[in-house]
């Protein structure tokens, strides 16, 4: 699943905000988000939009596991 939504994927860093894997953008999940509110922040994710404000923000969460998402 992740390898097909590269363009769309997200890992946590170390500053608690999202870096998007393509364009290396920082973000945010949008506070819509169901996954907003969990208890801990995902590692990686997958969205389906990117929303400018004052913050940029991903919208249409999906968790995903610990993956390895570098072509070998």
């Amino acid at each position: 699943m992740a390898k097909g939504c590269l363009y769309a994927t997200a890992k946590l860093g170390k500053d608690g905000k999202y870096k998007i894997y393509r364009s290396g953008q920082e973000a945010n999940i949008h506070p819509e988000s169901l996954v907003f509110y969990l208890p801990q922040k995902p590692t990686t994710i997958v969205f389906s939009q990117v929303v400018r404000t004052t913050k940029i923000y991903l919208k249409d969460v999906t968790p995903l596991p610990e993956l390895d998402l570098i072509n070998k």
